[in-house]
């Protein structure tokens, strides 16, 4: 049987708690009350428990904490949590979610303020109205999400599991071109926007099993990745023409290869090695040699 986690200030929303309890029930779907409030409820556990098992200095730490540990054994197929729109929020329901990766279900209900920090998988449903009694409008709010969500669960993120590695890879160049030059090499991969804060998350869950970078710097969020690539141990190619100017703000973390088309390459004591190629950057011979290294690898 699924079960479904639903965590937030319960004492606060009791009346929406109780009947997402009774809805979700109802759908077949074990239910695993979480009280985040100052006061407490009849609920599986709350704030002054979560605290006390998983960190008893800061509550957002030991939340997330909590559902590392729960998915890890298993226990939650599924969140939603209940959130007032308080800015106060906003560090908890991002700890809840952050502790769960990509694919599960992760629904955040409430006020029309709430507003995510997390990944873009994160179903936001606002509760109309900013003041009120318990209503038929709220109560068909919160059936359509908990029928959702209760479907969703019914996914199983393993069950898309692939014999062949799945590449990140991110590019400045046309994208009509780079389709067609990786699916004529029969790459298995997903291509990400620079500035798309999704692939580090994607990296760090265990989706991705290499990254192909083609370009000539590395921004912050290009950072990320590598840094998200190293500590998994994932093999790493960046394609670029000036090898000093990536060198410049590598992580001295994992392996790295660097195909570049410039004649000289940098000494360094980081874990790269540079692999020059004499051919116009990122046409078909630089995109087959970065291809090949990252298959070696």
């Amino acid at each position: 049987m699924k079960q479904i986690m639903l965590i937030g200030d319960l004492a606060r929303w009791q009346p929406e708690a109780e009947f997402i309890h009774d809805m979700l029930s109802f759908t077949g779907v074990r239910v695993i009350t979480v009280n985040l409030g100052n006061e407490s409820c009849n609920a599986d556990l709350n704030r002054a428990d979560v605290q006390y098992l998983f960190d008893n200095s800061e509550l957002a730490v030991a939340i997330e904490k909590m559902t590392k540990k729960f998915y890890a054994q298993g226990i939650v197929d599924g969140v939603l949590f209940l959130s007032s729109g308080l800015k106060s929020d906003t560090s908890l329901h991002d700890a809840v979610f952050s502790g769960f990766p990509f694919g599960i279900p992760k629904f955040l209900v409430g006020d029309p303020g709430i507003t995510p920090l997390g990944g873009r998988d994160i179903v936001k449903i606002p509760i109309p109205g900013s003041s009120g009694n318990f209503n038929s409008v709220r109560k068909i709010t919160l059936s359509n999400a908990v029928f959702a969500l209760s479907g969703m669960t019914l996914n199983n993120i393993c069950n898309y599991g692939s014999a062949q590695p799945l590449v990140g890879v991110i590019t400045s160049c046309n994208q009509n071109e780079i389709n067609r030059k990786l699916q004529a090499k029969g790459l298995n991969y997903i291509g990400f926007d620079v500035s798309d804060p999704l692939l580090p998350q994607l990296i760090k869950d265990g989706f991705i099993h290499g990254i192909l970078i083609i370009k000539d710097t590395l921004p912050p969020i290009l950072i990320e990745v590598v840094k998200a690539g190293g500590i998994r141990e994932i093999p790493l190619v960046i394609g670029c023409k000036d090898p000093f100017t990536i060198c410049e703000n590598l992580p001295d973390i994992g392996a790295i290869k660097i195909l570049h088309t410039s004649g000289k390459s940098p000494v360094t004591c980081k874990q790269i090695s540079f692999h020059p190629i004499n051919c116009v950057y990122a046409n078909e011979k630089f995109f087959s040699a970065a291809i090949h290294l990252l298959r070696k690898s």
